[in-house]
């Protein structure tokens, strides 16, 4: 069995340590209603998921502010000075209320738990820096490497900022587990031939998802990782 420190835990952070996703689609609903949108129950439901699956090209710096072009696009607006007016309004939103996201629960467990074995922990998140702080508050510190939107030039599903934090962490990438709760996560773990790529069900993601995906391990959440530790362990 390999050597605990030979071997990295990469984890993305919104939908897979920080309960992210309903705030971030209540944010982009209550943009779009303080504009006199109306939707539908079942539209509301499904925008934000719908939204991020049809906005091509996920890796580059620009995939939030397209975005926002899609959700135009899903809810009818097709004006670009609209469309740049949902985005401020939800951007200052984000701000006001980033603080209030919880962490998934078993969250600090597990990387206590890692921390204790030995292993390399590193956060791989397209968030920026100076939301890390407000989000991960003293957890921040348990992170060997911290990979945010700011250190590459492209963000995941590129392998990119998975290969920055193994060579950060001077740990080759087939060594690493990437954890994440889309298909981005998994894709950009297959991208930098990761040894094990594991799913989350706590974001947008369905099990059926990570299964034609090919994630390697699929979870409830990070909480399932310790008891899991063996089964991500044989990849290596």
């Amino acid at each position: 069995m390999k050597d605990a420190k030979e071997i990295a835990f990469l984890f993305d952070l919104d939908g897979t340590l920080l309960d992210a996703i309903p705030f971030f689609n209540q944010l982009v609903l209550e943009s779009i209603e303080e504009m006199g949108i109306k939707l539908d129950e079942e539209k509301k439901k499904n925008l934000l998921f719908n939204a991020i699956n049809q906005t091509p090209d996920k890796s580059s710096k620009n995939f939030i502010f397209n975005l926002f072009f899609t959700i135009g696009e899903l809810i009818g607006i097709t004006e670009k000075s609209k469309i740049y007016k949902l985005q401020v309004k939800a951007g200052l939103r984000y701000l006001k209320g980033m603080t209030e996201v919880d962490l998934i629960e078993g969250t600090p467990e597990t990387l206590h738990f890692l921390n204790s074995k030995g292993y390399k922990i590193g956060l791989v998140t397209t968030s920026s820096q100076r939301d890390l702080a407000p989000k991960l508050g003293d957890l921040k510190e348990l992170f060997d490497v911290i990979c945010t939107r700011e250190d590459t030039k492209k963000m995941k599903p590129h392998p990119e900022p998975i290969l920055k934090a193994a060579n950060d962490l001077n740990i080759i990438p087939n060594m690493c587990v990437m954890i994440g709760d889309t298909p981005d996560d998994i894709l950009a773990g297959q991208n930098a031939k990761v040894g094990c790529t594991v799913g989350v069900l706590t974001g947008f993601s369905s099990l059926e998802i990570f299964k034609e995906f090919k994630a390697n391990l699929i979870l409830k959440s990070v909480a399932e990782i310790p008891d899991n530790l063996s089964d991500i362990l044989e990849y290596f």
